[in-house]
């Protein structure tokens, strides 16, 4: 017997089934019902809080941002104001406030320089015993002052006979200038009292307030340029200011720097030494019991502050003429303010080193001193020599006026250093100061083993080494700060580009 089946009564079974497992006791589905009832509740005042607390935070980090909006302008605004400080991409001929600034100090520098040597030179005068010391103070100031006077005024009357410079690059064009008696009575009476210096500065202010004059009536009295538009102003002007604010500045700092390798160096070398060498002669056995007064606490004071400032004067005459050269140059940019001030440090520390080691060696050794400077000052004028210099004149044969002037070069390496030819310096500036250094280590450590310095109980005998090498390294520091973030990118610091052979001789 066969079993068959009925889909339609299979759908009922099914039907009925499903119907009834889909009928829930009255008490579970109650249950049931609560529980959901009581998930809502608890969920939703969840979320409420939840969304409270999203939109309170929100709101914070909107008011936050609002808050740190003007920090962070001012963020940008200072790294903005960084980058322009320590880089400088202009070219052009400008005489700005900074300008102004930098000529009040250079000016303040020669005063308070040439102030405290003349202070100083009063009080070693009224001290006793120090008659000799006050003879080469008076020197080391009288003797370099007549030299660099005289060769301000023959430079001054060159440039009244018609400046035969010209400037192909930066289009300059100048007449010849016409001074009145008045003009050369006064600048002489000037320069012989020894204020040569300050007048060409006073020239700088002169010629940069006359040079912006113009330049804003070209600008207004010629707004269209074109090679059909005629410059009346230019072609009726008597003296083109700019170059002469150019010109002058690059003299000027020239003048300012062979004024502070002559005076400033040697006077700070001397004065240096009597702050070190007078004390020993208060611990030696001939007066074993020094009194306060025989000191003289006040000279020593005066002393210092002249070795200070003989120190800013040197380093600054180095930075401005290198700031000098490059508003001369056409083709390298303007050092900016940053720059300006990371050389003038990197300066001041290389050379304080120097001069305290030289002046402290002094003291026990000053003839192996004397020997040492001049195998150093021949060891520089040979390397210079063999750099093959064109500072006098590029298209002759090596003269009697270049080897002189690589002779100048070579004192002045015996304290700082200078590019002397367009050629990259940093393997010439690594040996240089690796040279200086092993000087600097040699001769400090020569003067802290001597026997006489031993046997005197000074206050600077420990503490001057680290001192020296630490100022040496401080001043290695900031020229890495320099090139690192602040030399001018487009070219390099020179002593003799094309545009910039103005001899020492000429």
């Amino acid at each position: 017997m066969a079993l068959t089946l009925d889909p339609r009564k299979l759908e009922g079974v099914s039907s009925n089934h499903a119907s009834h497992s889909n009928r829930i006791h009255p008490a579970v589905e109650e249950e049931e019902g609560n529980g959901s009832l009581g998930r809502r509740v608890l969920y939703d005042p969840i979320q409420k809080v939840a969304t409270v607390v999203n939109s309170a935070l929100d709101e914070v980090a909107h008011t936050i941002n609002q808050s740190f909006e003007p920090v962070k302008q001012k963020g940008e605004e200072a790294i903005s104001y960084a980058e322009k400080f320590l880089n400088s991409t202009n070219y052009e001929v400008t005489f700005t406030k900074t300008d102004f600034f930098w000529t009040c100090i250079s000016i303040a520098s020669f005063l308070f320089d040439m102030g405290s040597d003349i202070s100083t030179a009063c009080f070693l005068y009224w001290d006793h015993d120090t008659k000799w010391w006050f003879s080469l103070t008076v020197a080391f100031i009288v003797v370099p002052n007549v030299f660099i006077n005289c060769f301000s005024l023959y430079w001054f009357w060159n440039d009244s006979q018609g400046d035969p410079e010209v400037s192909t690059a930066r289009n300059f064009n100048i007449k010849k200038r016409v001074f009145s008696k008045t003009y050369w009575i006064l600048r002489v009476c000037l320069h012989c009292i020894f204020f040569g210096p300050v007048v060409r500065y006073i020239d700088i202010l002169y010629y940069g307030a006359k040079w912006q004059t113009q330049s804003k009536s070209q600008t207004h009295n010629n707004p269209i340029h074109g090679p059909y538009c005629e410059d009346k102003h230019k072609k009726n002007k008597d003296v083109d200011y700019s170059y002469l604010l150019v010109k002058e500045q690059r003299d000027s700092a020239m003048l300012d720097f062979i004024h502070s390798m002559i005076q400033d160096a040697p006077q700070l070398i001397l004065q240096v030494y009597i702050l070190a060498y007078r004390p020993t002669l208060q611990v030696k056995p001939a007066n074993p019991t020094p009194r306060i007064s025989d000191i003289h606490v006040s000279t020593a004071l005066v002393q210092a502050i002249s070795a200070v400032f003989s120190l800013i004067s040197m380093s600054w005459s180095v930075t401005s003429y290198i700031a000098a050269l490059r508003v001369y140059c056409t083709d390298k940019p303007n050092m900016s303010m940053g720059a300006m001030i990371l050389m003038f440090l990197w300066r001041t520390f290389t050379i304080a080193a120097r001069i305290i080691v030289f002046a402290l060696f002094a003291t026990v050794h000053s003839a192996i001193l004397l020997y040492a400077a001049l195998g150093h000052w021949v060891l520089m004028v040979f390397w210079i020599f063999l750099q093959k210099t064109q500072f006098c004149n590029e298209h002759s044969e090596r003269s009697i006026k270049e080897f002189l002037y690589n002779m100048v070069v070579g004192g002045i390496y015996i304290f700082t250093f200078l590019n002397v030819k367009e050629t990259p310096s940093r393997y010439k500036m690594t040996l240089y100061y690796m040279i200086q250094l092993a000087e600097d280590v040699a001769l400090g450590v020569l003067w802290f083993i001597d026997k006489e310095t031993q046997a005197l109980t000074l206050w600077y005998h420990i503490p001057a080494l680290p001192a020296i090498y630490g100022s040496f390294f401080l001043g290695i520091f900031f020229m890495c700060l320099y090139y690192k973030f602040a030399h001018p990118t487009k070219g390099r610091d020179v002593l003799n580009s094309e545009e910039s052979k103005a001899s020492f001789l000429n």
